[in-house]
């Protein structure tokens, strides 16, 4: 069951990544400015965090099966309409402002239909696992993200560089492919499902400020944020501060970005590592959090002073490192909060939350760019070195322990 989300999370991670690598640079042969390429990421965090929760509540009560197949199919549609309006825009056909308005529309529905394959996922390794084991099941899933981010900026770089259309189409198959696995895998899936769930078809009520979930999502937003900020502006810094032509700022994007593919599988094998024997009761995840943020706020305060795209690459690797220790140690420290009836509400919750950070992080990442190019990165550096010294204070005390799931759900 594992090996099978953790290929579908790469397949959908990878197209997701793919497009993120050449957007920038397509942007600027077409004349989209910096805000516009923010404002339409936004819009797909936005459309992400409406539909988190709803898709949560789904799975709780037709099956977390069943929500992978009808998101796969949503996100593989909209990821063709999405390379049409590219083509449309490439080849002249449709204007700039055209082609921004439709790019609106597809990210963002494409934002909405993705969010149900990491609740879905999500939801399922907190069923099959207990509560002490659900970190390395989860970072089995962050790692296949980590597979996405080396191979989806890879692939956008060597096709980019002969068409920036390309890398959106084979984005497009490899949706369609994970739509076949689901098929494909889907008595395996289902069989499992069935084994684990229990209890009533439905999730009782969760508000979004469940104190139980309080600082998991905080957490969860400060990361993304942060995340989404480096990507973002990782071409135009590229472009800005080294010189490079669009085209070829897409093959140095793809390089940086995989540096943070790289360490976040790096960072996953290892919390699976701590997540096992004796060493679970020492790197909880609160503790996983503290640590893992403090690496990538110095790391990205040294990336944005690399002096060459190399050293900018190393810089990234540090802060992905640091934050594939975060994700998923957030992700258990929530599902280990609630119920077993809550655990896909709260998968929802989460990714709302993440869905937030992803909302921020462009409007304002990219208003902080036109103030300097390192002003961003900087940003990032301050809001994780906040999260860590917090996290820090609450390693040793009982509380970090969150609120028992017998306590009112709202607090």
């Amino acid at each position: 069951m594992i090996r099978t989300l953790v290929l579908l999370v790469a397949l959908c991670n990878i197209a997701f990544m793919t497009f993120n690598t050449v957007i920038g640079p397509i942007g600027r042969v077409v004349g989209m400015p910096e805000w516009q390429i923010g404002f339409m990421m936004s819009v797909s965090g936005i459309c992400w965090m409406m539909s988190s929760r709803s898709w949560g509540r789904h799975s709780d009560g037709v099956g977390r099966y069943r929500v992978m197949q009808q998101g796969l199919i949503g996100f593989t549609v909209l990821f063709a309409l999405l390379s049409i309006a590219v083509a449309l825009g490439l080849a002249k056909v449709i204007d700039a402002a055209m082609m921004f308005f439709s790019l609106l529309f597809t990210r963002g529905a494409l934002g909405a239909f993705y969010a149900a394959l990491p609740v879905a996922s999500q939801a399922m390794i907190a069923d099959s696992l207990a509560p002490e084991k659900r970190a390395g099941g989860l970072a089995a899933l962050g790692a296949a993200s980590g597979v996405g981010m080396i191979l989806g900026p890879a692939i956008g770089g060597v096709l980019g560089a002969y068409s920036l259309i390309l890398p959106l189409l084979f984005a497009t198959v490899l949706s369609a492919a994970a739509v076949l696995l689901v098929y494909k895998a889907g008595t395996s899936l289902k069989a499992v499902e069935l084994e684990h769930r229990s209890g009533p078809r439905s999730s009782p009520p969760m508000s979004l400020t469940d104190r139980r979930l309080r600082w998991p999502m905080a957490v969860a937003l400060c990361a993304m944020f942060c995340v989404i900020s480096a990507q973002v502006n990782t071409a135009f810094f590229i472009i800005d501060q080294f010189a490079y032509q669009p085209a070829a700022a897409v093959s140095a994007t793809g390089l940086v970005l995989t540096s943070v593919g790289l360490a976040l599988i790096t960072a996953q094998l290892l919390v699976r590592k701590l997540n096992s024997g004796s060493n679970a009761a020492r790197w909880t995840p609160i503790r996983l959090i503290a640590t893992g943020t403090a690496i990538s706020s110095v790391a990205f305060l040294a990336g944005s002073f690399s002096p060459s795209v190399p050293w900018m690459a190393a810089g990234y690797f540090g802060a992905g490192f640091g934050m594939g220790m975060v994700f998923p140690a957030m992700s258990a420290a929530a599902s280990g909060a609630v119920s077993a009836q809550e655990q896909g509400i709260a998968a929802g919750t989460m990714a709302a939350a993440q869905a937030a950070g992803m909302v921020l992080a462009p409007l304002l990442s990219t208003a902080l760019y036109h103030i300097a190019p390192q002003t961003p990165f900087w940003a990032a550096a301050a809001v994780l070195l906040v999260v860590s010294l917090r996290s820090a204070t609450m390693i040793d005390q009982p509380e970090h322990q969150y609120v028992s799931p017998t306590i009112g759900k709202n607090g």
